[in-house]
């Protein structure tokens, strides 16, 4: 991945455009891993879910109830071993979450990419049965890239339109398809929808979440309220991204910021990246070229 994320593609592509990379990567991962995961591991029902036709249908899954309560209610108990063959004969989809917690494949994947993009990356799971479709059309408020590990499957990219339906392809939707060994890297909030071909289909999904960084900031400016309280009360909320405010409460506590941080230089460029960068995108979609 090292070489396919280069400075052209965070020139060109990055927090802008999708970008379908073919033949990239073979993950050692396909259905007989699932299998195990779901036989050999103690999922819990937040662990994975079950969807059909947009619907969720985890609760098919429950076996029994705890006999104790917990937190006054009871816990459910699922079965998750039936999960497969309950997507397989259902045509639904299944989703585990976090799946780089049993798969060392993913897991490294996953600490590559945090590495090389420096982002906090979650690593999600999809599993949908041949000709499946299983997920509405919906945006992921962060990046994604999706690896396609085993079988192939239709992306379409486009605008969500509540009057049709979120399941179907339209003649404007940029049309992708993803065969095994194919990464595509999605920008935030661009909206998009999958099915399957004539084949099962195995992909995951990792998201890189960006920090808040108004959030950050806060919280830094927090441990020198005391130093700083006439100035918390002087800032209107109204004022909270005016960009010469800001600049200017900044630039004066940049000293006692600086000490706060291992690396002083850290200072510098969420500065520069919050005042130049962060407030100008606010108002933008990442994927306008679609």
């Amino acid at each position: 991945m090292k070489e396919v994320l280069n400075d052209k593609f965070f020139e060109d592509y990055w927090m802008k455009s999708y970008y379908h990379l073919k033949n990239i990567q073979y993950m050692e991962f396909n259905s007989g891993s699932i299998e195990k995961i779901l036989r050999d591991q103690f999922l819990e029902p937040r662990d994975f879910l079950l969807a059909k036709n947009g619907q969720f249908v985890n609760e098919q899954l429950i076996t029994s109830l705890s006999s104790k309560p917990l937190f006054n209610r009871r816990e459910r108990i699922v079965d998750s071993s039936k999960a497969l063959k309950l997507v397989n004969s259902n045509k639904c989809s299944l989703k585990i979450f976090s799946v780089n917690r049993w798969s060392r494949p993913v897991s490294t994947t996953r600490e590559s990419l945090q590495r090389l993009t420096n982002h906090y990356c979650s690593a999600n799971l999809y599993y949908t049965p041949a000709n499946g479709c299983c997920f509405s059309r919906h945006k992921d408020g962060y990046d994604i890239f999706i690896y396609q590990v085993e079988g192939s499957k239709e992306w379409y990219l486009g605008d969500i339109n509540e009057e049709d339906g979120e399941k179907e392809s339209k003649e404007s939707d940029v049309k992708i398809v993803l065969n095994a060994g194919d990464i595509l890297y999605l920008p935030a909030n661009i909206a998009h929808y999958a099915k399957c071909t004539s084949d099962a289909s195995i992909h995951v999904t990792f998201g890189l979440h960006r920090p808040d960084y108004f959030s950050m900031y806060e919280y830094f400016l927090e441990k020198l309220r005391p130093k700083y309280q006439k100035e918390f009360e002087m800032m209107p909320s109204e004022n909270a991204y005016n960009k010469e405010a800001l600049g200017n409460k900044m630039s004066a506590m940049q000293v006692e910021l600086k000490a706060l941080f291992s690396q002083p230089q850290a200072v510098d460029e969420f500065i520069n990246y919050y005042l130049n960068e962060s407030i100008s995108i606010k108002n933008t979609t990442p994927g306008e070229r679609i």
